[in-house]
């Protein structure tokens, strides 16, 4: 079995982008799609494992496993399945840049 064949949901990665209103000159910040339709697996993560891990991994109440994708965990959020989700961190998964586990919160 493969790593890729496990992926069985769909999400787009979106990425925070400013912009500034010509009127008044204030910066606004927007979310734009960085990449769509990216092959993923998402799940919940227990109270034990939000319990133990690490201070930044702490509030994550979901882990998303995807190939490796470059973000920046405080510009990023993610839709999957209509629901958004916050990313609070990231893991590499097997070295190498070829996996990645993204830590997530649920934003209503």
């Amino acid at each position: 079995m493969s790593f890729s064949s496990l992926l069985n949901r769909h999400c787009t990665v979106e990425t925070a982008v400013k912009t500034q209103n010509q009127v008044t000159g204030e910066t606004i910040m927007q979310w734009a799609p960085l990449y769509q339709n990216v092959k993923c697996r998402i799940r919940t993560r227990t109270a034990e494992e939000r319990k133990n891990s690490s201070s930044e991994y702490k509030v994550s109440t979901h882990a998303m496993y995807l190939e490796y994708l470059k973000l920046e965990d405080a510009l990023t959020r993610i839709i999957c399945d209509g629901k958004t989700y916050r990313v609070t961190g990231q893991l590499n998964m097997g070295g190498g840049h070829e996996y990645l586990c993204l830590y997530l919160e649920v934003k209503e």
